[in-house]
């Protein structure tokens, strides 16, 4: 555009020189002047109407990333939102699903337990908190007659001094399950480790995609400053749209 108005005024300059030389009259040449003045005229409002054009142009870019900026952000919020309310909807359901199993437990009504498993899967037991590949797994009616089945299993080491746990399972329950009535334990998490000691703990790791409540003593002597403390944690899987136990972890102070 400014090259358009500059040969505009070379040719002006032009026109007057050449009248000046040939003796052209005034008069035609002040008509050519107000032609170059209109089409001149013309030119600015072309040129101005382009210029609004581009800053609207440009102020609608700006107002359209803005809206997209705040769109976004809405979208990000309202997956936030779904995200949390289904984390939420599977706590309080594993919640109450541990809390009806720990009254199954506490009963001693293991034929009950077993319906809250997963036939294939079944209950790993482990008699602390280091969860290992060989802890012992019952599925269907091994779990159904844990208080009649006179089977001596051999559950793992003894801490300490590593001598094979070998015991019923109905003993097995006696020391390493309801050791303590954890159906009134005064602390309980959903996915937080409250007991810790010396032994690692690697629930998280070993059961993916998991849940774990724990009920938790956090000592009984105070003699002991915390070093009694017991846990139990019951361990949950997601099998389609249903929580089944797999999982029983007993925790305690270790060497």
């Amino acid at each position: 555009m400014k090259r358009r108005l500059s040969l505009l005024g070379i040719f002006l300059l032009l026109m007057i020189m050449a009248a000046g030389c040939t003796g052209q009259p005034l008069s035609e040449v002040e008509n050519a002047l107000s032609d170059a003045e209109a089409q001149l005229q013309i030119a600015k409002e072309k040129a101005l109407a382009l210029e609004e054009q581009l800053q609207l142009t440009e102020g609608l870019k700006e107002e359209l990333i803005k809206d997209r900026k705040v769109l976004q952000e809405k979208v990000d919020q309202l997956a936030d939102g779904i995200t949390m309310t289904m984390a939420d909807t599977d706590n309080e359901q594993v919640m109450c699903l541990s809390l009806q199993a720990m009254e199954m437990i506490a009963d001693q009504d293991f034929t009950a337990l077993e319906g809250i498993t997963d036939a294939s899967t079944g209950i790993r037991f482990s008699p602390y908190p280091y969860v290992s590949a060989s802890d012992l797994i019952f599925t269907g009616s091994a779990i159904s007659d844990f208080f009649t089945d006179p089977v001596i299993y051999s559950f793992g080491s003894y801490d300490g001094s590593g001598d094979p746990i070998d015991l019923t399972k109905a003993n097995y329950y006696l020391n390493f399950i309801y050791d303590e009535d954890f159906l009134t334990a005064p602390h309980i998490s959903v996915n937080w480790i409250l007991g810790t000691g010396n032994m690692i703990t690697n629930h998280e790791s070993f059961y993916p995609s998991s849940k774990t409540v724990e009920f938790h003593f956090t000592g009984f002597d105070p003699s002991y400053s915390g070093m009694d403390w017991r846990s139990l944690r019951l361990v949950f899987q997601k099998f389609g749209a249903d929580w089944k136990l797999v999982g029983i972890i007993h925790g305690q102070w270790t060497i």
